[in-house]
């Protein structure tokens, strides 16, 4: 079976909604802050922690 590009997706916006576990966390001289994260699928990597990350302390 072929595959066909759905245009009509491309260039929409939406939301991923993921547990996160912080593994380290850096700040930079700025103030910004950069988390090292592994998420309920496996996966790990860096991200910014801003006002989209919400953190339970």
């Amino acid at each position: 079976m072929a595959t066909k590009t759905r245009n009509d997706l491309i260039g929409c916006k939406g939301t991923v909604t993921r547990q996160i576990e912080v593994l380290d966390a850096q700040e930079a001289p700025d103030g910004t802050v950069d988390i090292y994260v592994s998420d309920n699928m496996g996966n790990t990597y860096w991200t910014l922690l801003d006002g989209e990350i919400d953190l339970d302390s």
